[in-house]
């Protein structure tokens, strides 16, 4: 993360600030990885030609010395696609797996299972690996992931999410509270925890905001509603742990254990967005899977 202070009173362009502030870093390069939307400025999109304010902070999502990678394809991977069209594919990830690769040669990830039937996905992201997803899940989250299949339609999805026209709803559960549910937490996030491996409230984080809604109360545990746009990491996660609701099974938040769960009880339950390149509404839904159906809907008999 890098933070512009302007040195005089002349506006600067980002892809020249990014080759001064970057080693080995020139200037074309620099303006490939804003064309590549791997370059944000206050954690949005950076624009070809953009210029800089004083205290921009601005983030490259790509090692600048990586020529670059795909996702090593997994064939033997299941992958539950939920809409499917020449531009956009929707799929509902498992729980246990990781969304995108941290090195080339990782295997049995999302990204890898969507290589292994659509290699057209796999040169298009943000960063190497990603194989056009525009989302990354956590590994023990399941649920909802969008990719795209062709340049344009990733270049629009990106310009839906920066725009907060994607819409994703997820379920979390966690223990009842003699509050009420909040109706939003409105709560700027930045890293914290070892490494950044978590993230807390910070007032000069990002701002980040989530709608909660009730669902369903089962015993002393609640099924809450949880709805995003953007999205940062662990937003969901970090939002409910700072209202003081961590969610069941999340134990890097403080989330209690519950007998018979095997994960963290987060899932990405729908997206609405209008279609990348058509504009056609979509509405799509990835049900509660089998390790957690019976948490919410216990046997009778």
């Amino acid at each position: 993360m890098l933070e512009y202070r302007r040195a005089t009173d002349r506006p600067e362009r980002l892809d020249a600030f990014l080759a001064s502030a970057v080693e080995g870093l020139s200037r074309r390069r620099a303006q490939r990885f804003i064309e590549q939307r791997t370059v944000t400025v206050n954690g949005r999109s950076a624009r070809k030609g953009q210029q800089l304010r004083d205290r921009d902070t601005v983030e490259l999502w790509q090692d600048p010395t990586d020529p670059g990678w795909n996702a090593a394809p997994s064939p033997d991977l299941p992958l539950r696609v939920v809409h499917e069209d020449p531009h956009l594919i929707a799929v509902d990830k498992p729980p246990g797996i990781p969304t995108v690769p941290l090195a080339a040669d990782e295997h049995d990830t999302l990204a890898g299972a969507l290589v292994a039937r659509y290699p057209e996905c796999a040169p298009l992201g943000r960063h190497p690996g990603d194989a056009g997803l525009i989302q990354r899940l956590d590994r023990g989250t399941s649920g909802l992931a969008l990719a795209a299949r062709t340049a344009p339609a990733f270049e629009a999805l990106l310009d839906l999410q920066e725009n907060d026209d994607i819409e994703k709803v997820y379920l979390a559960l966690v223990r009842a509270s003699p509050e009420a549910l909040p109706a939003a937490v409105d709560a700027p996030l930045g890293p914290a925890g070892r490494r950044g491996r978590t993230v807390r409230h910070d007032p000069d984080g990002r701002p980040a905001h989530t709608a909660l809604e009730p669902r369903d109360a089962i015993g002393d545990l609640l099924l809450v509603q949880a709805t995003i746009h953007r999205g940062f990491r662990h937003q969901i996660r970090a939002h409910l742990a700072h209202v003081g609701l961590p969610i069941a099974g999340d134990s890097s938040y403080g989330g209690p254990e519950l007998e018979g769960l095997p994960r963290i009880f987060l899932h990405a339950e729908q997206v609405r967005l209008p279609h990348p390149l058509t504009g056609e509404p979509l509405e799509l839904r990835a049900p509660l899977p089998g390790d957690l159906l019976p948490i919410v809907r216990p046997p009778t008999g």
